[in-house]
């Protein structure tokens, strides 16, 4: 891979190629890393790069984990994980949550694995 310029396709590109690097590091080192969102131009890039200890554990194993112990912050019940909810004719689910964001933190993933995030309202409402 040889970028020129970084814009929106190379980026992502990038981002694919960086999360195969970081499940290898995560199996030889039992850290999982996560790039947050990046912003740029065409010659500089930047991004949060957060780590967290796997233990052996899968990502959805964490993301569970993360909800479970922080859902209630949010008003929202340990059984909610998982539950399906109907947004604009769409199903997804709820996977977890970005306590980072202060609107927009819980996260839902549609039914082709792209995860978006939603506010609690929001999928409070649209919970089937």
């Amino acid at each position: 891979m040889n970028i020129e310029k970084f814009d929106r396709l190379s980026l992502q590109e990038f981002q694919r190629f960086l999360n195969r690097k970081f499940a290898e590091i995560e199996e030889q080192t039992g850290v999982k890393l996560k790039l947050g969102n990046i912003s740029h131009s065409d010659k500089t890039f930047s991004s949060k790069l957060e780590g967290v200890l796997a233990n052996g554990k899968n990502g959805t194993e964490l993301d569970k984990e993360n909800y479970i112990a922080n859902c209630t912050r949010y008003g929202l019940k340990k059984e909610d994980f998982g539950k399906k909810v109907l947004l604009q004719g769409r199903t997804y689910t709820i996977c977890g949550l970005n306590t980072a964001r202060s609107k927009y933190n819980v996260r839902i993933k549609d039914q082709s694995g792209k995860i978006s995030l939603a506010t609690v309202d929001t999928v409070k409402r649209a919970m089937i």
